[in-house]
C-alpha cells in the first residue's frame, strides 16, 4: 500500500490485521516499511485496552496529560480513541508469526472436528 505522509511517498506491505473485537476493544495491524524494512505494529482502541498494554519500561511522557484529556473530552460526550505502536524485530515477528498461523490452523482443526463430531451426533440420532 502507499501512503503520502507530509507529501512524501511511503510504501508499506500489510503483514497482520486483527479486526476489531468487543472482547480487545481494539483493532491492530502489522505492516512493513518496504524501503527500510521495519516492522511495527500500530493499534487503535479504547482508551484502556491501549493503556493496559503500554510499555512500563518506556518512559511515557505525556501519558498523565492525555488521560486528563481524555476525561475532560469522555464528559463533553465526545467519543475517544487511542493509539499505539511498538517496532517489532523482524526475527521475533517472524517466530510470532509461525506460531500464530500453527495457533490458527490448530483451532481450525478443532473446529472441523467438533462439526465432525456434531454431525456424527445428528446421523446417530436419526438412525
Amino acid at each position: 500500500m502507499k501512503i503520502e505522509v507530509f507529501g512524501s511517498q511511503k510504501s508499506y506491505r500489510l503483514l497482520q490485521k486483527f479486526e476489531f473485537t468487543s472482547d480487545r476493544k481494539k483493532m491492530s495491524v502489522v505492516i512493513q516499511d518496504e524501503v527500510t524494512g521495519l516492522i511495527i505494529l500500530y493499534s487503535k482502541g479504547a482508551d484502556l485496552a491501549i493503556f493496559d498494554r503500554l510499555s512500563t519500561q518506556i518512559e511515557q511522557h505525556f501519558l498523565e496529560a492525555t488521560k486528563e484529556d481524555l476525561i475532560k473530552f469522555s464528559t463533553k460526550g465526545f467519543r475517544t480513541l487511542c493509539f499505539a505502536l511498538r517496532v517489532l524485530d523482524e526475527a521475533y515477528f517472524n517466530e510470532w508469526q509461525l506460531k500464530y498461523e500453527a495457533a490458527k490452523l490448530e483451532a481450525i482443526k478443532q473446529g472441523v472436528n467438533k462439526v465432525a463430531t456434531k454431525a456424527m451426533g445428528h446421523k446417530l440420532d436419526a438412525n
